[in-house]
């Protein structure tokens, strides 16, 4: 994997106008499962590793989660012990405070709210870093955004994404959210009763129209990124197999039920982000024009949203 892993050298905060930084301090936003996931690998790794602040903050939505304990997410994480350097808070300002690394993990209709908060002056320390784990781009009619990029414009700090050494913030963001369609996809197979054969043929047109999205409208973005990374094949294999958008969309084909419904059936109210994604991204390319150059992309809105056959999903791909 050397010619497509990039070596970084161990990020080491700055110091500002005078200000300097002994250790790293992290901050995780968001609670949900894979929030208090990250946070808590986030938190096992600054009580070993020199050079971190060994308390790690956690943001809380909901205030009878807050303090010292208990030390697990029943809700979201179930039967997993958090450590008990990981501190759940619910005053946004005060999880921020003085971090200097901020992971930002959160469902993205909270994101207006949570970027109007951090920045606010004199809520992040100078120098502060962003890692976003958010799923899912922006669409705002003929334009569509990563949020990374919505993330620096915004809170004028740097920001990536969360995955192994690589330049590809754009591919990373992008193949992060159109997995959740192609996954959405797998499950309505799945639904249908077809076996691995099909499914391995969707997925195939699915990481294609994922690579060819992301060339089109992030021309910078690398090809690499979707046959090489976890960020992209891995994670589209695992989604189509395991995840929860699967799951929902082969209910979706065999129950006759909405999305909606599913949701709060099986994810505890939780939103797919595949569904919202398919809708954002069917939206973009009307406006763009393009909707006859991704056939698979475009029938998975049209079954979730317009009561296509799903039969159909199989036609001129």
């Amino acid at each position: 994997m050397a010619p497509y892993l990039k070596e970084f050298d161990l990020y080491e905060p700055q110091g500002v106008d005078g200000l300097q930084f002994p250790t790293q301090k992290i901050a995780v936003v968001g609670s949900g499962s894979w929030g208090t996931a990250l946070a808590r690998i986030s938190a096992l790794n600054a009580a070993e590793k020199k050079g971190f602040d060994h308390e790690v903050r956690m943001w809380v939505h909901e205030n009878e989660n807050s303090g010292q304990g208990p030390h697990e997410n029943p809700r979201y994480l179930p039967d997993v012990s958090l450590p008990n350097n990981l501190v759940a808070i619910s005053e946004l300002s005060d999880v921020v405070k003085d971090a200097t690394l901020i992971v930002l993990v959160f469902p993205r209709q909270f994101l207006t709210f949570i970027l109007e908060e951090l920045s606010k002056p004199g809520v992040l320390t100078p120098g502060a870093r962003a890692i976003s784990a958010i799923r899912g781009i922006e669409v705002a009619g003929e334009q569509i955004y990563t949020f990374p990029w919505l993330i620096e414009k915004k809170l004028g700090i740097p920001c990536s994404a969360l995955v192994h050494s690589i330049e590809d913030v754009a591919g990373v963001s992008l193949s992060g959210a159109l997995k959740n369609v192609v996954a959405l996809a797998a499950g309505f197979v799945d639904g249908m009763g077809y076996g691995g054969n099909t499914k391995a043929a969707i997925l195939r047109v699915g990481l294609l129209e994922m690579t060819a999205f992301t060339k089109e409208f992030f021309p910078s973005s690398s090809s690499i990124t979707f046959s090489h990374h976890s960020a992209s094949v891995a994670d589209l294999i695992t989604s189509s197999f395991e995840g929860r958008n699967r799951k929902c969309a082969e209910a979706f084909i065999k129950t006759g039920k909405t999305f909606a419904q599913l949701e709060d059936e099986l994810l505890k109210g939780q939103k797919l982000p595949g569904v919202v994604t398919a809708e954002e991204i069917y939206r973009f390319l009307q406006v763009r024009g393009r909707t006859e150059g991704y056939p698979l992309l475009t029938k998975v809105y049209k079954i979730s949203f317009e009561s296509m056959d799903p039969k159909r999903l199989f036609n001129d791909l």
